[in-house]
């Protein structure tokens, strides 16, 4: 009886592995579209830490984020802190720089192994937002820049006037 309860055990446990897997490997390639969307490098999805900037990249935020992963060696609040940043803030900044409401954005949070794969794989889904490294500040957001034009345009138009 013993060993039926191991091979039993044994069995379930390489199915959570193949599952596991698969989810992983649906998530690679649906970062991989994802950043070739944002007009980013799709390899950055299989590396380490940089896929992380990219994905701050696509949310808008500066690349001085990632630090916030060593955040997780404080107990409890580091994991916290780490959890509602790139769990929650990057999700919904992500889904707001692909063009989709608040709702697809509790998608991405709740259910990210659904939602990434349709913000991927959706060709109606396309890249809204702006990557403009140098109007990036350490704090947070990209600014919008007012286009000016440039002196002699706004001469050659009052003249017109």
């Amino acid at each position: 009886m013993d060993s039926n309860v191991f091979s039993l055990l044994v069995g379930a446990g390489a199915a959570i592995l193949v599952i596991y897997f698969i989810i992983v490997v649906l998530m690679i390639v649906s970062y991989w579209i994802m950043f070739e969307k944002a007009k980013q490098p799709g390899w950055a999805a299989i590396i380490p830490i940089y896929n992380l900037i990219i994905l701050l990249r696509t949310a808008s935020l500066h690349w001085a984020w990632v630090f916030l992963i060593f955040a997780g060696i404080i107990p409890i609040v580091g994991f916290l802190a780490v959890w509602v940043f790139f769990g929650i803030i990057v999700s919904i900044r992500v889904a707001k720089n692909f063009g989709q409401t608040g709702g697809f954005a509790v998608g991405l949070i709740l259910l990210p192994f659904i939602f990434y794969p349709i913000l991927a794989f959706n060709k109606k889904i396309q890249w809204t937002g702006v990557l403009n490294k140098k109007d990036v500040e350490v704090g947070g957001e990209y600014k919008e820049k007012k286009e000016e034009k440039p002196a002699e345009e706004t001469k050659e138009e009052e003249t017109k006037e």
